[in-house]
Order: structure tokens, then sequence, then C-alpha cells
């Protein structure tokens, strides 16, 4: 399945660096996270989540900035307003290839389908 590096914005609006795009990573392991187009997250190196999968759906992440140490759930609206930020950086061509613009649409598009039936 195609994915991309999860690099976003904060997505608590009060973070001092809201906006700037980031590489997450996952907490436990420090690994980075990788975010594909069913929406979910998972390490580099495959270690596995709480739930016990290596796989965790976005919206039920949950979030650590180590820039404003916000911490837990985010809303599926802030995680899009979030992924809309990366992908319009990203159309502007701020080192980007076609493929993770490609991916990043497919993704943004299955979040918005989730929001409208939320």
């Amino acid at each position: 399945m195609p994915s991309v590096d999860f690099k976003m914005t904060c997505p608590h609006r009060s973070c001092p660096d809201y906006g700037k795009a980031m590489q997450w990573e996952k907490t436990d392991c420090g690994h980075n996270e990788k975010i594909d187009t069913d929406c979910d997250v998972f390490c580099v190196k495959k270690c596995k989540w709480s739930n016990g999968s290596s796989y965790i759906f976005v919206g039920d992440l949950d979030f650590k900035c180590n820039k404003c140490h916000n911490k837990g759930k985010c809303s599926l609206r802030a995680l899009a307003a979030a992924m809309v930020k990366n992908i319009s950086a990203m159309m502007i061509g701020v080192g980007a290839s076609k493929e993770d613009r490609t991916v990043w649409s497919t993704i943004i598009a299955k979040m918005a389908d989730k929001i409208s039936s939320s």
C-alpha cells in the first residue's frame, strides 16, 4: 500500500510551531512514522501499538508534540486541517515528489469522507 513519511504540523493551534511540518515519531520507540492511503500510521520498524497491531488509524492515534508538549487525541477536523496545510506546502513545490503528492491527496480525500460521515 502506498505510504509517505508522516510529516505534518502539530494539530494543536496553540503550538508555537503550528503550521511548520515536522516528522512524527512513535513515542515509545522513537522511530519515524509513516501514513498509508488507508489513513493508518505505522512505525518504519513495524513496532506494535497498544492495540497489538503495527498499524493504527490516524484518528485513534495519541499525539505528543515535542515542541508544545500537547498530547492526546485530536479531532478528525484538526487532523484534516493539519494535513491540508501539509499538502498545500507540497503543491507549491516544497520538496515533494509527484508520488508523495498523490498519496497525500488520497489520504486527505479519505479523511474528508470520514469527517463527513461522523
